[in-house]
């Protein structure tokens, strides 16, 4: 069962994503996507749409940096796997930077440090 999930835009590109009792932030400074707290079955969808409403011409490279970031799960992962395959076909370099010890073991673990562009 999905829970509701609800976001809201504070400031130009500081967004806060609201799942049933998780948080997570996204920071956008130019082509450096900044999370904050976790990507999971709660958050995964909403943070999908406004990455799809995001625009990233202009860039080379499009970073997500995870150095706030203290939990992933399935759902996270396989979202997160959906926009480093889009990324790259659009012909973006994607990586990211700053993971956690803790999340980076969950990454290995499932084999996905290559697919995912983790630094």
């Amino acid at each position: 069962m999905e829970c509701e999930q609800k976001y809201r835009i504070n400031t130009k590109e500081e967004i806060l994503i609201f799942g049933s009792n998780k948080k997570l932030e996204l920071n956008i400074f130019n082509n450096i996507y900044e999370f904050k707290g976790e990507i999971c079955t709660d958050t995964v969808n909403i943070m999908k749409n406004i990455l799809d409403s995001k625009k990233t011409n202009g860039y080379s490279e499009i970073i997500f940096d995870f150095s706030g970031v203290n939990y992933v799960d399935s759902c996270g992962l396989g979202g997160l796997l959906k926009y480093a395959q889009r990324f790259r076909k659009m012909g973006y370099d994607f990586k990211i930077i700053n993971v956690k010890d803790k999340v980076k073991e969950v990454i290995e673990i499932t084999k996905l440090s290559g697919l995912l562009g983790v630094q």
